[in-house]
């Protein structure tokens, strides 16, 4: 909010880790993070784990200080890819990567790739019953050309 970059998890130029480590600021690892949306309270930011195919939150501490913040899992099983809709507990990702509010800022889109088809999904999460359904699949390959909805989940501003 400053204008600057702050370092709230992990550690500044991480290594890809095998699995994600859970747990305060400086203790928490991650690998290949592709999208982020903070929280409509600012207290929470939800980052897109491409590699283990899951969503997690960085609960952000009052204190400000690294270690004092919390990561945790929210959204997919780091562990399984899927495709399968329903509670943030119960769905699965393939390769999560854009991350972006709608208008009202009442819905998360995310943008979930099957890294073996490249079959592309929007997945719809309802911030306020934390339900995720497949809005849209395509199975084409993209070739460097985003459909402008797609588009709209990278570049949010345009």
């Amino acid at each position: 909010r400053d204008g600057y970059s702050h370092l709230v998890a992990g550690l500044p130029y991480d290594i890809h880790y095998a699995s994600p480590v859970d747990g305060s600021g400086l203790d928490a690892r991650f690998s290949n993070l592709q999208g982020m949306v903070e929280s409509l309270d600012g207290k929470t930011l939800y980052v897109a784990e491409a590699d283990f195919a899951c969503i997690r939150k960085i609960v952000l501490a009052p204190s400000g200080l690294v270690d004092d913040n919390m990561v945790g899992p929210y959204a997919g099983n780091c562990t399984v890819r899927g495709s399968d809709d329903g509670h943030v507990s119960s769905a699965l990702f393939q390769s999560p990567s854009g991350m972006t509010y709608n208008r009202n800022k009442t819905v998360i889109w995310i943008m979930d790739t099957n890294p073996d088809t490249t079959t592309v999904s929007i997945r719809q999460l309802e911030i306020a019953t934390e339900m995720i359904t497949t809005v849209m699949m395509t199975g084409e390959v993209l070739n460097g050309t985003l459909p402008r909805f797609f588009e709209l989940v990278y570049n949010p501003a345009t």
